[in-house]
């Protein structure tokens, strides 16, 4: 996986105000930032400015970025992750900027009572709040100030990119598998959240050694997964393939994706496997549900259910009529409800709107 879920929206939505000629900048609150979306930014005049979370905390960088707003003047400042959610609309406050908007990516319910306490204090600054999916407004009412405005523009993406079918490399010679070996795949972070050791118990429940899972993504889990994936023998079937830059190549020549997550947002990987015909199986959760319609687009499970992932993932892969009716009804859908040019207008609209 290249740059992840919100960082790859970030700079498309920075891509599409440079079209109309806004004077863009990107505060980093981390210490370091993916190296090909820096790249992306600089390249289209965007000025990043990279300023450390323990520069924050000592009091320097926070005196250093007011005074750094405050001479940019801005007009619209927007907030994306938690960190940049507690930060970012006090600053932009104390250096009036005009309008304050945050973006609430996932349903975050792993917050803990002070995370969301501190994000109820932050937010009464914000002027609006985008959710990217209708689900996520009974879960992020726990912590959004009641007054705020909050509006869902979900997630889109740019359909015909992925309906080419050619491919640049073949994923199976690369990996050394035989041409028959099937193929299930995962993209997305290595967190908790996104449920990869579930979907590494279900491929161990399957017992079908020709069945090869390809697990595309880095993160804090890692360790632990490779760990369960030496303890259940199976390092000949699962994979950890860390970041790449050729997903849609992949996509193009899975037999299945899987999504296992415990919560999300909108997750960016299934709209590009819907958009990439590839047949799926997720996790009922979150935004999921408004992406994969059940017995219609795909085949959705209860989350934390091992055994109920390995029970569809044979469901679909032994009955490619349905697979092939379910996977041109997802391609339908995602073209027709999640075009990225209708949901990047959408965002402008909303952030100009004064």
């Amino acid at each position: 996986m290249g740059p992840g879920g919100t960082q790859q929206f970030l700079s498309k939505i920075a891509s599409t105000l440079s079209n109309y000629s806004f004077s863009q900048s990107v505060v980093v609150i981390n210490n370091v930032v993916d190296s090909v979306l820096l790249e992306s930014m600089v390249s289209k005049g965007i000025e990043v400015k990279i300023i450390g979370k323990w520069r924050l905390l000592l009091g320097i960088g926070l005196i250093q970025t007011i005074w750094w707003l405050k001479k940019k003047n801005f007009d619209v400042s927007v907030t994306m992750l938690f960190y940049s959610d507690i930060c970012g609309p006090i600053l932009s406050a104390a250096s009036g900027i005009k309008k304050i908007v945050s973006t609430q990516r996932s349903s975050n319910m792993h917050y803990r009572k002070w995370q969301m306490w501190i994000l109820s204090k932050s937010l009464e600054y914000v002027d609006s709040v985008i959710l990217n999916n209708e689900s996520s407004k009974q879960v992020t009412g726990r912590y959004l100030p009641f007054d705020k405005r909050v509006i869902v523009i979900p997630n889109g993406i740019d359909h015909k990119k992925y309906q080419i079918k050619e491919v640049t490399s073949n994923i199976r010679e690369e990996l050394g598998f035989d041409k028959n070996a099937i193929l299930l795949g995962c993209v997305g972070r290595l967190s908790k959240e996104k449920g990869a050791d579930l979907l590494i118990d279900a491929v161990n429940k399957l017992c079908r050694k020709q069945i090869k899972l390809l697990l595309i993504g880095q993160g804090p889990y890692k360790v632990k997964l490779e760990e369960q994936i030496a303890a259940l023998d199976l390092e000949g079937q699962v994979f950890m393939m860390g970041h790449r830059f050729d997903v849609p190549n992949i996509l193009r020549q899975l037999d299945l994706y899987v999504q296992p997550s415990r919560f999300e947002g909108m997750p960016m990987a299934v709209l590009e496997a819907m958009a990439s015909s590839c047949p799926i199986v997720a996790t009922a959760v979150d935004g999921i549900k408004e992406l994969v319609i059940d017995g219609k687009t795909g085949w959705l499970v209860e989350r934390e259910n091992p055994d109920s992932l390995a029970k569809a993932i044979i469901e679909c892969l032994d009955n490619s009529v349905e697979a092939k009716k379910r996977v041109l009804k997802a391609s339908e859908r995602v073209s027709k409800w999640y075009n990225e040019q209708d949901v990047h207008e959408a965002w402008v609209s909303e952030i100009t709107n004064q």
